[in-house]
């Protein structure tokens, strides 16, 4: 009787290990370090993390060196560079999610010219498709004004 107490312990403490394992694996964290775009003399720093739960997922942000009390884009785009303007590319969208759905993803500054701030996205692109993109900082007019690479 003993033994077979035991036998279910174990059992339920595998189950239990296998599905916090499954969990673990379905979600991940990328991060950019933010510095200047290609080619502007733009202040804009800080860090962009990006995490993932199957196709959806939140972003994070803390920028300083913004226009103060303004508002722009944050972007995930289809360029694995920040070195060369032309290989940035346009915004990473899976077309199976009905659009470009980076045109909502704002920040907004501070009398100080800082954002921190988050929002959830259904992408439709998991953690391995967005590793190594670049991150793109836009202000009011779209102009693109900060970057960085999506990293673990």
């Amino acid at each position: 009787m003993m033994i077979s107490r035991n036998r279910k312990l174990t059992i339920l403490g595998v189950g239990l290990l296998a599905s916090t394992l499954s969990f673990a694996v379905s979600a991940h964290s990328l991060h950019a370090k933010i510095g200047a775009y290609p080619g502007t003399k733009t202040t804009v720093t800080g860090h962009v993390s990006v995490h993932f739960d199957k196709k959806d997922m939140t972003v994070k942000y803390n920028l300083k060196g913004l226009k103060p009390v303004n508002d722009g884009g944050l972007h995930i785009h289809v360029g694995t560079s920040c070195k060369e303007a032309d290989k940035v590319g346009g915004h990473y969208f899976s077309p199976k999610s009905g659009g470009d759905y980076w045109k909502s993803a704002q920040w907004v500054s501070d009398s100080k010219g800082r954002a921190k701030g988050s929002f959830r996205l259904i992408s439709g692109l998991d953690y391995k498709a967005n590793l190594g993109h670049a991150v793109v900082i836009h202000d009011a007019s779209g102009a693109r004004i900060g970057c960085g690479i999506l990293e673990k």
